[in-house]
């Protein structure tokens, strides 16, 4: 949050504190509560707190709205459910990770995989949280229809409302670039022209977000 929201924010946690009937607030508090929770955006803070009170009645601590603007990794049980639906980015890397055979393994087999594979899932998280994918983590998830914005997954946040047009302007690049070099003599007539309206696409995005 930028030091000119202090205001706003003042007057939205006051408010919050009446409804939840918490006790009366010290300005120092106010203050530390700020500070703590300065690197987020304001919506963000807003948006956290809001989904606090839904379900909690008493008054938000910073931990608390931290815990939910940062979210928690999965265990190893809902990543395999995550990896069969395949329609969340962590779902999808998590598959890419554990194999097309996924669906033939039993539990036990399946949650051995994903131990196998936690050093690297947990870094594709913090890529994700971070805005900061690699090319082969954006061609993954555009391959799979799963924007780069989205998140994570249910409770686990994806990369910052700020970064998101960067990461835009990211994968609009890389599609581009991957359907106009692959040599036609290695497509399909279908693929080709499959692939000349998904780069016409791209490129009209790019013009139109003012990136050409």
């Amino acid at each position: 949050m930028k030091t000119e929201e202090y205001k706003i924010f003042v007057k939205s946690w006051l408010a919050t504190n009446d409804m939840q009937q918490g006790k009366p607030l010290k300005d120092e508090a106010i203050r530390q509560a700020f500070e703590l929770l300065r690197e987020y955006e304001f919506e963000e803070v807003a948006a956290a707190v809001s989904r606090h009170c839904r379900r909690s009645e008493w008054m938000p601590k910073p931990a608390n709205i931290i815990q939910i603007l940062e979210g928690e990794v999965p265990d190893g049980t809902t990543m395999v459910g995550l990896a069969l639906q395949a329609v969340t980015p962590l779902g999808v890397f998590v598959r890419a990770m554990l194999g097309q055979d996924l669906r033939q393994l039993n539990s036990r087999d399946s949650a051995a995989r994903v131990k196998m594979h936690m050093h690297k899932i947990t870094r594709f998280v913090e890529r994700g949280r971070t805005a900061s994918y690699t090319n082969a983590d954006i061609r993954l998830l555009s391959g799979a229809g799963v924007s780069v914005c989205a998140p994570l997954c249910d409770g686990l946040p994806g990369p910052r409302r700020v970064t998101h047009e960067r990461l835009k302007e990211r994968a609009n690049l890389l599609a581009v670039k991957v359907l106009t070099v692959t040599p036609h003599h290695e497509l399909s007539p279908e693929q080709i022209k499959s692939n000349k309206a998904a780069a016409d696409k791209a490129l009209a995005g790019l013009k139109a977000d003012g990136f050409l």
